[in-house]
């Protein structure tokens, strides 16, 4: 199941996101996870990595998980918290997220772009698990998110070279508790 959101925050939730988006210090990673195919190139900055869902510290992520939770009516915890960024150039492979045996996993995707033109392309693409087709796709405009089952095959598209924007995601990826 895939499921989108617009005017997720409100304009002083956007703000304090904001607050803590502005101020981060990205580290670029690319790593290969089979030694043949690199999975990814781009910029991040993890808040948590656990092997259990944990609440976040910060009171706007707190925010955006209790929407979450209450939208869903279900308590999801992060085990993965982190922001990335993406430009011209930088690239993700298909792939899914981590997903707890015996355990709903979901994952959020809310996008910290200050502004965005479709022609910018940097769509996030989910695909059937064939992975023959796209079954899904979200733009990455201000103030929306994304919500789909970890399982789901899923990238971003490349971003047009056009664009001098920074693609910033904020993602949870959460297991119910």
């Amino acid at each position: 199941m895939i499921e989108y959101f617009n005017n997720f925050l409100n304009e002083k939730e956007l703000k304090d996101l904001f607050k803590i988006v502005d101020n981060i210090s990205w580290r670029q990673i690319g790593l290969d996870l089979d030694d043949k195919v690199p999975y990814t190139s781009h910029f991040s900055h993890t808040l948590i990595h656990s092997k259990k869902g944990v609440r976040p510290k910060e009171k706007i992520l707190k925010t955006i998980l209790k929407k979450i939770q209450d939208h869903y009516k279900c308590e999801y915890l992060p085990h993965n918290l982190y922001f990335n960024y993406y430009r011209f150039g930088d690239e993700i492979r298909a792939h899914t997220d981590k997903d707890t045996p015996g355990k709903k996993n979901k994952t959020f995707m809310f996008y910290c772009t200050k502004g965005w033109n479709v022609n910018w392309h940097g769509e996030t693409l989910f695909y059937s698990s064939d992975g023959l087709q796209v079954i899904g796709g979200s733009i990455p405009y201000p103030n929306t998110g994304v919500c789909f089952d970890s399982h789901i095959h899923h990238s971003s598209s490349p971003i047009s070279r056009f664009c001098n924007e920074k693609r910033i995601v904020l993602v949870y990826q959460m297991e119910e508790k």
